[in-house]
C-alpha cells in the first residue's frame, strides 16, 4: 500500500485505492492498510457478529471504511459458524468434522457473497487495488467466485493465506489444492510470490 501512497492515491480523490478485505477479525490487517495508505476505500468483511461489532463500532464516523457482516465464497449461501474453543480467530465457514469434528457451531449464521457479484452489487467499476483473503480454508472457493476469467483486470493484485487450513477438514473436498491453485492463476497472467511469516525474504514461483 505505500506503493499507492506515493502515487497519490491515499489522501483526498476518487482515484484513492480501493480495498477488499476478508477476515477482518479483530482489525490488524485493517490497521496495517490504514497505517500506510490512510484514506484507502476499504470494504472489510467479518463473518463473527462479536468481531463485526466491534469493527462497525469503530468505522461508524468513517467515510472510508464500510463493514460488512458477509462471508466470501464462489456461490451464495448461507452457514453457520464454526467457533472452537481456542478463540474466534478460527472460526469460519467450514463443517465441523474431522480434526474439528467437536467445534462448537454458533447460533447465528451468515451469507457469503461471491466477488465478482460483489464487484455489481456496491456498483465497483473501478480496479480492486488489493485483495486480502484470509477465511479458514475457503481461499479457493473465494479465488473461484472472483470470476478471473472475465475479471482478471479488476484484480490486479491479491493475496491469499496458506497454512494448515488447507490439509485437513476446513478445505473443502474436492476443491483445488495449493498447485491446483497455482497452475490456475499462472495460467491466467499472475505472478505468484510466496510470503513468509518469519522475517525471511519473499520468493517468486517458478514458471
Amino acid at each position: 500500500m505505500s506503493w499507492y501512497a506515493k502515487q497519490d492515491r491515499c489522501g483526498d480523490g476518487p482515484r484513492n485505492a480501493l480495498v477488499l478485505l476478508a477476515g477482518a477479525n479483530k482489525g490488524q490487517s485493517t490497521s496495517n492498510v490504514l497505517s500506510a495508505c490512510p484514506r484507502a476505500r476499504m470494504h472489510i468483511f467479518e463473518i463473527v457478529p462479536k468481531l463485526f461489532e466491534q469493527q462497525q463500532k469503530r468505522f461508524k464516523d468513517s467515510p472510508w471504511v464500510t463493514v460488512h457482516r458477509r462471508g466470501w465464497s464462489d456461490k451464495v449461501q448461507t452457514f453457520r459458524i464454526t467457533a472452537p474453543a481456542e478463540g474466534v480467530e478460527l472460526a469460519g465457514l467450514y463443517e465441523a468434522t474431522g480434526r474439528w469434528r467437536n467445534a462448537p457451531q454458533l447460533e447465528e449464521t451468515v451469507e457469503t457473497v461471491t466477488l465478482a457479484g460483489l464487484l455489481l452489487e456496491l456498483g465497483l467499476k473501478s480496479q480492486v487495488n488489493y485483495v486480502l483473503i484470509d477465511v479458514e480454508g475457503k481461499e479457493p472457493n473465494v479465488i473461484r467466485g472472483m470470476g478471473l476469467e472475465t475479471n482478471r483486470q479488476m484484480f490486479p493484485l491479491f493475496q491469499y493465506e496458506l497454512g494448515g487450513t488447507w490439509s485437513d477438514s476446513r478445505h473443502d473436498t474436492g476443491q483445488w489444492g495449493q498447485y491446483g491453485i497455482a497452475m490456475y492463476l499462472k495460467a491466467l497472467g499472475y505472478a505468484l510470490y510466496l510470503m513468509g511469516g518469519d522475517g525471511g525474504q519473499d520468493a517468486k514461483l517458478g514458471r
